[in-house]
């Protein structure tokens, strides 16, 4: 498997994540910021909030690639 196709799978990933909205304050576990309620968050790995912010940079670094 190439580079290409690997990262090719995870901006698939990323894309096709079930968005959730917080139903109270909440941590992002990637940056630290705070996640408000009715804000919207994806779960990645072992069940770790991720922002939206987090997500965006997270795809925008595969895109650069």
């Amino acid at each position: 498997m190439t580079v290409r196709e690997i990262k090719q799978i995870l901006l698939d990933e990323l894309e096709n994540k079930k968005s959730y909205d917080a139903k109270w304050e909440t941590v992002c576990d990637s940056c630290g910021d705070d996640i408000q309620e009715e804000d919207s968050f994806i779960f990645m790995g072992d069940k770790q909030k991720i922002c939206n912010e987090c997500q965006g940079h997270v795809t925008e670094f595969l895109e650069e690639q």
